[in-house]
């Protein structure tokens, strides 16, 4: 086998063997990949547990490059690093709420991989953070209600707010 050397490559798209567009570079330099899995799900009602580990219900997914957001949870299309963040609102209550992210491998159990509290106050607190996760192909990853009568406050705003995309 020998090696490809070149010093210059100039090309608008970059597809696979099957002619689907992979990225393209714009005039400016800027590459972009338009089928890199991406969502953004909200959840416009309120939700509460009286068990625990209950996994969260999103109402509607306006964001779902490749449709891998679905049944409350994403699965992972393709092995890789995946960045995640919450933004959540809890009821107007002096209750503590845990939410808790738990990835379930392919064929696997699931576990919680971080956990997010809110603080003890009387009143609506916004809970969010994000992080980063690998993932294997066919890997899921929800949200979940983690301890009795933990709740989100839902309404039609935008309070309530799960996103995620492939890093790489």
């Amino acid at each position: 086998m020998s090696d490809l050397k070149v010093n210059e490559i100039k090309t608008d798209t970059i597809k696979n063997q099957g002619g689907t567009s992979a990225a393209t570079i714009d005039s400016s330099g800027r590459i972009l990949t338009p089928a890199r899995p991406a969502f953004r799900a909200r959840k416009t009602s309120s939700q509460s547990t009286s068990s625990g580990n209950e996994l969260v219900t999103w109402n509607t997914a306006p964001l779902n490059v490749g449709n891998h957001f679905a049944n409350n949870v994403f699965t992972a299309p393709v092995a890789g690093i995946y960045s995640f963040s919450l933004m959540v609102l809890t009821p107007n209550d002096s209750a503590n709420h845990v939410y808790s992210f738990k990835h379930t491998p392919n064929g696997g159990s699931p576990t919680i991989i971080i956990y997010y509290y809110s603080p003890v106050l009387a009143n609506h607190e916004t809970v969010s953070g994000s992080f980063i996760h690998q993932m294997g192909v066919g890997d899921t990853i929800g949200l979940y209600l983690d301890g009795a009568n933990d709740a989100i406050y839902g309404d039609a705003g935008q309070w309530n707010n799960w996103s995620g995309y492939l890093i790489g």
